[in-house]
């Protein structure tokens, strides 16, 4: 057998170099080497290999070897455990009896701060925290009574002061006669893991604390459907304690009959996948208690993962007040819809920006804005007329502030423009509401146009009937008066003797008797006439208008000829059912009136029939070029007893106006190179008759 079929294979080279070295004869010295038994193991071996040389010659060789393979494998275990001790991870110190500190890792030098010649030779005790002083030689004394030290948990000072948790455990070190000679100290720093703990623990309790204070329920489910956390809140919810719920199946045991099978199929998917069955959304659902009883909950739904697996966490509420409420606001605002759209008065309501956020069907009637229009509109720039609306923005913002205004808890009254720019009188009673932390105003407005006619026609009469008593008392008490004297005079010359001067005298006080006989009989017909005025007339005709002008005009013919005055009459002055003696007033007074109030000049009377208006009111002018009407009379030309520059009774026009406005009708006076009287009549009702 050659040698080198044992020599191992690692150690061919090495053999064949020492080989030829000592053919040589160079001395090779002590050498190590590896052979293969016959069973393969590796042998190591240690000795010498020499040559014996005859005549100069190798003639042999010869090694001399010591089996040292189990010495070899001891000094690779003690330098791997010495490798392991020098760069674990772990703080590894080797201390005396006495605790002097006689060996320091690489581990120790990070997790403690110092390096081996600053801790060799002194007290492991440097690393104790003051509040653990002397506990490291108690530790100590516990290892030489033979009590080794696993996994002490502690705490520990590193050399910046810092405070480091670790986990100890203290070996015995014996030398070879088995004698305690020390210890080895292995520090595994457990700083992290500690201070993880407590933050779960602080993150557990502060969990805890919270799902047992809310008033939801708190409920977590695994991938089968099965509760594993339910809080007090759930339990009060539901009914059922922590104990009963734990371990139940949510769908089985919280969800109507009638779902159950639909809500299992959705839940298939979140074991999948995390998502879907409402993940990151709220919604309403119907929920059935541990008495059976369903009550309306609202389910807010996330998920996470544990051990790869999909879990639930659901916030429950109970919404049964809420939507009682909700009911009720819902009735509330319908009742109130209800009463709002059958109102007479108009119902607004505006928001924090002045704009229209509610508007009544009575609104729309009123001021001619349907809802679509007017609703996010500002109500000030809609509906006030352009004298307020500089007023109404100053007050507004101060509403928005405060809730408080002019005419907030007040009624005034004002006016108020429609959607064709009209201006009408209206009342406004106004209320604050404060809603979302911000002040709206409730409006609630009454048309007053008909009251304020109403009060006007009664200033009218209340006028009239003032003006009636001082006529009576006053304008008639004249004429009788004058009659009086007059008959007290006739009696005086009926008793005298008959002369001519008796006769002249008597002639003198008959023409007294008889201007003011009708002086008082005009008035007393001006009386009657404007007493009658707004009466509807017993008997109504077709009447053609041009032969009622025309009889006037015939009637006061003579002294149209003499004061020269042309005359300018439509042909066709239309038709009126009414009465004969009301339409006669109305133009007698005023072609009378035209007359009356020339200036002088040659007098022109127009009297035109300006057609029929969208209403079906036929449309007269009676016109003038006269001196016109003063401006300052305008205002008052229909009042009853209001005389004005002209004199007279001051009845005229006042008799027109009640005609006119007893035939449905309106009159205007203005100047327009001339005094001028434009107005409007329609047929009174029922069927005229013949005439």
């Amino acid at each position: 057998m050659n040698v080198f079929d044992i020599i191992h294979p690692e150690c061919q080279d090495f053999c064949t170099d020492t080989f030829r070295k000592v053919l040589s004869g160079e001395n090779v010295g002590r050498i190590e080497i590896s052979f293969s038994s016959r069973d393969g193991r590796k042998i190591v071996v240690e000795g010498e290999a020499s040559c014996r040389f005859i005549d100069g010659k190798p003639f042999n060789t010869r090694g001399i070897f010591r089996d040292i393979t189990d010495r070899k494998a001891a000094e690779e275990e003690v330098a791997r455990l010495a490798a392991l001790v020098r760069f674990s991870e772990d703080a590894i110190i080797g201390k005396n009896l006495d605790g002097t500190v006689t060996s320091w890792n690489t581990g120790a030098q990070k997790i403690y701060g110092y390096q081996p010649e600053e801790v060799i030779g002194r007290d492991i005790s440097l690393l104790e925290p003051k509040d653990l002083s002397g506990e490291t030689h108690r530790l100590l004394e516990m290892v030489k009574d033979g009590n080794p030290i696993e996994s002490f948990e502690t705490r520990r000072v590193s050399k910046e002061g810092g405070e480091i948790f670790v986990a100890l455990t203290i070996s015995p070190v014996r030398d070879n006669f088995g004698k305690l000679i020390g210890a080895s100290t292995v520090g595994h720093d457990i700083t992290e893991r500690v201070h993880m703990l407590e933050a779960l623990s602080e993150s557990e309790e502060r969990f805890r604390t919270i799902t047992s204070t809310v008033n939801e329920a708190i409920v977590l489910a695994d991938v089968t459907g099965r509760i594993t956390f339910w809080n007090k809140a759930a339990g009060h919810i539901f009914g059922y304690t922590r104990e009963e719920a734990v371990g139940m199946n949510i769908f089985q045991s919280f969800a109507p009959p009638e779902n159950r099978a639909e809500l299992m199929d959705i839940f298939k998917q979140f074991i999948t996948s995390g998502e879907g069955f409402g993940i990151g959304e709220t919604r309403e659902y119907e929920s059935v208690r541990k008495d059976g009883v369903r009550i309306p909950v609202e389910l807010s739904m996330s998920s996470f993962s544990i051990g790869g697996h999909w879990h639930a966490v659901g916030v429950v509420r109970d919404i049964t007040v809420r939507k009682k409420a909700t009911e009720a606001l819902r009735e509330s605002e319908e009742k109130f819809r209800t009463i709002a759209s059958t109102a007479n008065d108009a119902i607004i309501l505006i928001d924090n920006d002045g704009k229209v956020a509610f508007w009544n069907r009575a609104a729309e009637k009123m001021f001619g804005y349907p809802e679509s229009e007017i609703l996010g509109e500002e109500l000030h720039m809609m509906l006030a007329p352009a004298e307020y609306k500089e007023a109404f923005k100053k007050g507004f913002q101060f509403f928005k502030e405060t809730g408080k205004g002019g005419a907030v808890g007040k009624t005034v009254e004002m006016n108020g423009m429609k959607k064709n720019k009209d201006s009408f009188p209206i009342e406004l009673s106004m209320s604050s509401i404060k809603m979302q932390g911000k002040w709206q105003a409730i409006g609630i407005i009454r048309d007053i146009t008909d009251r304020k006619k109403a009060e006007e026609d009664l200033r009218k009469i209340n006028t009239e009937l003032k003006g009636f008593a001082h006529t009576v008392s006053h304008d008639l008490k004249g004429p009788l008066t004058a009659i009086l004297i007059a008959v007290d005079t006739v009696k005086e010359l009926v008793d005298k003797p008959r002369s001519t001067e008796t006769g002249e005298m008597l002639d003198e006080v008959v023409k007294i008797l008889d201007n003011n006989v009708k002086n008082a009989s005009r008035l007393i017909e001006d009386l009657l006439s404007l007493a009658e005025a707004g009466q509807q007339p017993v008997n109504i005709y077709d009447l053609d208008i041009r032969n009622i002008v025309d009889r006037i005009i015939d009637e006061r013919k003579a002294e149209i000829e003499r004061l020269g005055i042309s005359l300018e009459i439509d042909d066709d002055l239309g038709r009126i059912n009414g009465s004969l003696a009301q339409l006669y007033q109305v133009f007698t007074n005023l072609i009378g009136n035209a007359i009356k109030h020339g200036n002088g000049k040659k007098l022109v009377i127009t009297i035109s029939y300006l057609g029929d208006d969208e209403e079906g009111s036929r449309r007269y002018l009676v016109k003038d070029n006269g001196k016109g009407i003063p401006e300052g009379d305008l205002k008052n030309i229909f009042l009853p007893f209001f005389m004005g520059e002209g004199g007279g009774t001051g009845i005229g026009l006042s008799t027109v106006q009640k005609i006119v406005n007893l035939y449905g009708g309106s009159i205007r006076a203005y100047n327009d190179n001339g005094a001028c009287f434009e107005f409007t009549l329609k047929d009174l009702p029922g069927l005229p008759e013949e005439k």
